[in-house]
């Protein structure tokens, strides 16, 4: 996109770490955080939730899980 996350979290009032973290996958993007970027970015609250759905089920680790049996 070309915006610096200096940039970014100075639009959105929130500080560069809370990008960083996003970008880098220590933090996840909730709600809120959709919101501002939306505005800030021109899209919608959904595609961020949607992105982070996304990461959230390629990263999850399905090994701890107990077996299920489908009903």
């Amino acid at each position: 996109m070309g915006i610096s996350q200096y940039r970014l979290a100075k639009a959105i009032h929130k500080p560069q770490s809370a990008i960083s973290d996003i970008v880098h996958g220590r933090r996840a993007i909730t709600t809120e955080m959709a919101w501002l970027l939306s505005q800030a970015l021109g899209t919608t609250p959904q595609f961020w939730l949607n992105l982070e759905t996304t990461y959230q089920l390629k990263t999850f680790d399905t090994t701890a899980m107990p077996q299920v049996v489908a009903l």
